[in-house]
């Protein structure tokens, strides 16, 4: 009995000098990420943050044979919120491994970012998007619903979103209780209310770019052509402008439902014209067609293309005015001179010797958030926020 206790002991000795003296190991909260999952603007007290959720990957091993990267590790994660005016990170707070510690986001109300986590002392709670704070506990929770003391689900790390989620209809976060039962959490009374609903969600990690929009209900943009794109309305294609390899861009967060565009924009018309089509579509959550579409107050979207055909060739983000079915018009194109269109190609070999010096950095994920009148656009772990009205590149920063 004391010789094994002694090489449990010695083993968790030599693991925690392998971790301590790991010359690859990364600082979970201060070195750059090698990934992000989940990307959202949310604004607390008039204050606008960026919140993502990071991926560290801590590597134990590294080989290259003839091209070929083979590395070995394990993976941690951090919440960071950055201040949206200036890019300075405002909190950051490390969540491990996702086996002790997994903390889903599963959706988010006014001033609220609701997760569930494993991690018995947070479980379900709510925490302010800017500061991170716990602002809603799981003991509020039960306190407002005595009958769910003791009676949350409790599920595994790897099965969160079978039994918690968020109605996006409701903008209400979802719960189980331990028989299986759903409820509606009221995110200002916290109370409980029992439904027989399906469990919904939201995901964080759509895809950002896409050939086509739903623009106001009627009228579906497209960018069509090869390899100049141009917009195609109501089978009438528009000359200019045009975009190499063009693609309309969305918000990673499929759930993501700008104000400006219900209270203004092509929905203001339409309730001044008592459109019952349009306003149908735009009370009736299950026919909500702008889900992760990104349209302006002013009527415009985003679109992303490239400077030139070569490997090197940049990203350009422009922003265009829809006029009805006759024109589109520019309004502003701006280059993001440090992030290339295709990063595994204009990235030389130096360059990624240095890059996967620790961990092992994802560079083609890319994630957008548009709030405030700011767009948000990751790509090759590089945050740039821009100016929706000047198209000018607000701050830039490594992630």
């Amino acid at each position: 009995m004391k010789k094994i206790l002694f090489n449990f002991v010695s083993t968790s000795i030599i693991v925690f000098l392998f971790s301590s003296c790991n010359p690859m190991k990364k600082n979970v909260m201060n070195d750059n990420c090698d990934d992000v999952e989940e990307t959202v603007i949310s604004e607390s007290n008039g204050r606008f943050a960026l919140i993502t959720r990071e991926e560290i990957f801590q590597a134990t091993s590294k080989s290259n044979d003839r091209g070929i990267r083979k590395i070995t590790g394990w993976t941690e994660y951090r919440l960071t919120s950055y201040d949206i005016n200036t890019g300075e990170v405002i909190k950051r707070i490390g969540l491990g491994d996702m086996r002790d510690n997994e903390c889903v986001l599963l959706g988010f109300t006014e001033g609220k970012l609701w997760y569930k986590s494993v991690n018995p002392e947070l479980g379900f709670h709510a925490r302010d998007p800017v500061t991170l704070d716990v602002t809603v506990s799981e003991k509020m929770i039960t306190e407002a619903n005595p009958f769910l003391q003791n009676n949350l689900s409790r599920p595994e790390w790897n099965s969160i979103r079978k039994f918690y989620g968020f109605d996006i209809s409701k903008n209400m976060p979802m719960i189980s209780d331990n028989a299986g039962y759903l409820y509606f959490i009221d995110p200002v009374s916290l109370k409980a209310e029992k439904t027989a609903s399906s469990l919904e969600h939201i995901k964080f990690d759509e895809s950002v770019l896409t050939s086509s929009l739903n623009f106001d209900g009627n009228n579906t943009v497209y960018l069509s052509g090869d390899p100049r794109k141009r917009f195609d309305i109501k089978n009438k294609i528009i000359d200019e402008p045009s975009f190499l390899n063009g693609e309309i861009i969305k918000s990673s967060c499929d759930a993501f439902m700008p104000n400006e565009y219900l209270s203004g924009g092509v929905y203001k018309d339409a309730a001044e014209k008592k459109d019952p089509i349009r306003l149908k579509r735009k009370n009736d959550p299950e026919n909500n067609f702008a889900k992760g579409e990104i349209i302006t107050k002013d009527g415009c979207i985003f679109v992303l293309s490239r400077t030139d055909a070569t490997d090197q060739a940049k990203v350009i983000i422009s922003k265009v005015k829809i006029n009805g079915t006759e024109s589109a018009s520019l309004q502003w194109e701006t280059v993001l001179d440090n992030i290339y269109r295709d990063p595994d190609k204009a990235l030389d070999k130096s360059a990624f010797d240095d890059v996967f010096s620790k961990g092992d950095p994802e560079l083609s994920t890319m994630r957008t958030a548009y709030s405030d009148n700011k767009l948000v656009f990751i790509f090759m772990l590089k945050a740039t926020c821009i100016d929706e009205h000047s198209g000018k590149v607000l701050w830039s920063k490594d992630l």
